[in-house]
């Protein structure tokens, strides 16, 4: 029994050491948080493919990304058409775009609200292309609950940094 308890405490850490690695590293914790909210890979391969050396597994993640953006049309691209593709490409830029600044190394893609976001079904591409004109009073209503969401999104997002500051994360 003890072997047993020794084994699963020795993977968990196992685990979580990859974890913190991939939180560590700004260029893997945006690659793997997208294919993950993506659902381009699933957590299980994510970690097997993680065993490999930090620098094949870093390539592995910008191949499948380079595979999925290659594999799309985007002149095929529609609102009508393909929405899910549509809201992953979009969804890949934002990453990419966060990726890229550097005048602070800790900004990070916040997955964690994406996924509130998306589970919810707040996040739609109706904001981004209308059907149709709406009068004064829903656009008026339509930004105020964006700006509502704005910050509770800004609230939350600097309250997980003030709450990660303070933990010692060594295994």
């Amino acid at each position: 029994m003890q072997k047993c308890a020794f084994e699963l405490w020795k993977n968990t850490k196992e685990i979580f050491s990859k974890f913190r690695y991939w939180f560590s590293d700004r260029t893997v914790y945006h690659y793997a948080g997208f294919l993950l909210a993506a659902e381009k890979i699933k957590l299980e391969d994510l970690l097997k493919a993680s065993d490999s050396d930090k620098s094949s597994f870093k390539k592995e993640l910008f191949c499948r990304i380079k595979n999925y953006i290659d594999s799309i049309d985007i002149e095929t691209l529609s609102y009508e058409n393909n929405q899910e593709e549509l809201k992953r490409y979009l969804l890949l830029f934002n990453v990419l775009s966060v990726q890229q600044l550097k005048a602070n190394p800790q900004n990070r893609f916040p997955f964690n609200l994406y996924n509130e976001i998306k589970k919810g079904k707040r996040w739609s591409l109706e904001h981004i292309h209308a059907q149709q004109s709406q009068d004064p009073l829903q656009t008026e209503k339509i930004i105020r609950e964006w700006i509502t969401d704005t910050l509770i999104s800004i609230e939350k997002t600097l309250v997980s940094t003030k709450n990660l500051d303070g933990l010692n994360l060594s295994v």
